[in-house]
């Protein structure tokens, strides 16, 4: 699981209406996640997804964020803070995956010489293999946490693009 805290604040200009700003963040979340369902509120509200995986068969991450949108007059104009704060945690199916995926490995490491063809024994080049696969799907578990949270945080930084002086 991966926790994130995103925060955010924007000069609105003065004839931007704060209530556009959900539905342009609905809109571009919606091209980079699978948005499954969002919460009712103007100012404060929830999102709950997934990012796209292996031909949209297997699902990498699944997001649940929640985001606080506050408006405020200042003495330079109008403001905008926005919070977001939620998690991504691996979904089942990319976790099943990982998991069969490692076992078979197994399997196949059960059978004498499998990597060194030329033994009847294991050996430590066959450990080395282990390992690797094992620090290789490590390092994309956490890479595809890591894309979900910098999805969230390139959508709001459009927003500064969209709603900004």
């Amino acid at each position: 699981m991966k926790n994130f805290l995103i925060s955010k604040r924007i000069k609105l200009k003065h004839d931007q209406d704060p209530t556009e700003i959900k539905e342009f963040l609905e809109q571009t979340l919606s091209q980079v996640i699978e948005i499954s369902e969002i919460g009712t509120g103007q100012e404060h509200f929830f999102i709950r997804g997934s990012t796209g995986g292996l031909f949209d068969f297997i699902r990498k991450a699944k997001i649940h964020a929640d985001f606080d949108i506050i408006t405020e007059t200042a003495n330079a104009g109008r403001e905008l803070r926005l919070f977001a704060k939620g998690n991504a945690v691996l979904s089942r199916s990319m976790a099943a995956t990982y998991l069969i995926l490692f076992l078979l490995i197994l399997f196949a490491g059960l059978l004498p010489g499998s990597i060194e063809t030329d033994s009847e024994n294991s050996s430590a080049l066959d450990a080395l293999v282990f390992l690797l696969i094992g620090y290789y799907i490590k390092t994309e578990i956490d890479k595809s946490l890591l894309d979900a949270e910098k999805y969230l945080r390139e959508t709001i930084n459009t927003l500064e693009a969209r709603f900004g002086i």
